[in-house]
């Protein structure tokens, strides 16, 4: 399982972007986390994701990984049949984690990521 955490900035890191693809790629089970400080991006700034990563630090394009890549697994990472908990700000760390494992461990025996047997869920707290 891939725990995505949407902050303000995560979709901006060439790492977590490298990451995220991987996970695409190798249909790898994601989970992800809304902070309060997320916000969608636009559905055409996926079609520019070069605009919105800071490669400043590392290239990815050194690892054959390529914006429409990026593109498409943030699509799909944002998008329904990926599972999606919402962080309230003001519940605290512990209620948050305890939360956030209890759903994680929930899905356990949910066959991979696209299939039939996935479901689309956004909890909050």
């Amino acid at each position: 399982v891939l725990l995505v955490y949407l902050t303000g900035m995560v979709l901006t890191r060439p790492w977590c972007a490298g990451e995220i693809f991987s996970a695409y790629k190798c249909n790898v089970k994601r989970v992800t986390v809304r902070t309060p400080g997320f916000v969608d991006p636009p559905i055409e700034m996926l079609s520019h994701v070069d605009q919105m990563l800071d490669e400043s630090a590392c290239k990815l394009a050194d690892y054959k990984i390529s914006y429409e890549d990026i593109g498409k697994a943030y699509l799909h990472l944002l998008g329904p049949e990926i599972r999606s908990v919402t962080l309230e700000a003001q519940a605290d760390g512990v209620h948050k984690f305890r939360r956030l494992a209890s759903v994680v461990m929930a899905d356990k025996d949910m066959s991979a990521v696209g299939s039939s047997a996935t479901s689309h869920s956004r909890s909050s707290w």
